[in-house]
């Protein structure tokens, strides 16, 4: 299993309550990068526009 396979495995361990579409895109950035991710998303109640926001910024961010 390669770092990118296990580090995603790892996330979907940890149910962050994500989609199958967010993992999608959260596989196209580090592990590290998909925790902060995730972490700013929990802090903020307005789960919806946040995630998609997140993950927009994560695909524009050279991923």
């Amino acid at each position: 299993m390669s770092k990118k396979e296990t580090d995603m495995e790892n996330l979907r361990a940890n149910d962050f309550e994500s989609t199958e579409n967010s993992l999608a895109i959260l596989d196209a950035v580090t592990f590290e990068e998909a925790s902060v991710l995730l972490e700013q998303m929990e802090s903020n109640t307005n789960w919806t526009d946040t995630t998609k926001h997140l993950m927009r910024e994560a695909t524009w961010s050279g991923c």
